[in-house]
């Protein structure tokens, strides 16, 4: 089964943006510490309700010129849409260079192998450091690429490509990593589980997730985030955001308010 994809440019490097899942979620994971009633509320204004509400995963496949990279890389297994889509695209999984990853939750790093055979068996696979050293346990999926050599453990800020760039944005995980984009003055801010939800993790920045290891540390690495990218004027991706989850974040009373990229 394919799935979804977006392309849009950022200056000469080509971005697909490709929908791994797209299924039922239930919105209080996205509030674990709020009332069933302040919940309501946020989603009833904004014209959703508990029975429909959807959940996305968004994967970035990036073209340089020089690199194939993914940032992320799904759920893997049957119902995932990375490998069907990319071959859609006509990209040889072993033409994959780079992966990048936020962090060990599966469902950012199942698709990397299972567990025996890497689904890119040339990629060199980057993780931080703080991550890697709190979360190992939970990373059997990238040892398909630490027997071959390929697994790169990185510091957990500053340049892990040319013209990418990683940003400590702990509280999910320990050591969860947030990405700038930049190349030929462009730019985009990839928030990868910093925010999980373009409704309501953005209208109350002080609502964990139900995942979120440190709450208080997930919602202060939230508020900075959002604040950059505004100050910044900066575009914004949501891997768990509505697809392709590309837009701006604007100010909005307490909180901001999610504006769709339009193409």
């Amino acid at each position: 089964m394919t799935g979804s994809f977006y392309k849009m440019a950022l200056g000469s490097w080509a971005l697909t943006i490709i929908q791994d899942q797209y299924t039922q979620g239930d919105p209080a994971n996205f509030a674990a510490n709020a009332t069933a009633e302040a919940l309501d509320a946020v989603l009833t204004a904004n014209g959703l309700n508990r029975a429909v509400f959807k959940w996305a995963i968004n994967i970035v496949f990036i073209e340089t010129g020089e690199r194939r990279v993914l940032i992320d890389t799904g759920v893997g297994g049957d119902e995932a849409r990375l490998l069907p889509t990319l071959r859609l695209l006509e990209v040889n999984p072993a033409s994959v260079t780079d992966i990048l990853i936020s962090h060990s939750h599966m469902d950012h790093v199942g698709g990397l192998s299972d567990d025996v055979t890497a689904a890119f068996p040339n990629a060199a696979v980057m993780i931080g450091q703080t991550e890697f050293d709190v979360q190992a346990a939970a990373l059997s999926r990238l040892m398909p690429y630490a027997q071959a050599d390929l697994l790169r453990v990185m510091p957990d800020s500053g340049e892990w490509l040319p013209g990418i760039t990683a940003i400590p944005a702990f509280g999910h995980t320990p050591g969860h990593t947030a990405f700038l984009l930049e190349n030929d003055g462009e730019s985009l801010l990839m928030l990868m589980d910093a925010a999980n939800n373009n409704v309501v993790s953005l209208t109350r920045l002080d609502w964990a997730f139900r995942l979120d290891a440190d709450p208080a540390a997930a919602s202060a690495t939230r508020r900075a985030l959002l604040e950059k990218a505004v100050t910044e004027n900066r575009r914004v991706f949501g891997y768990h955001f509505a697809f392709p989850g590309v837009g701006f974040v604007v100010p909005d009373g307490a909180g901001y308010r999610w504006v769709v990229l339009t193409p």
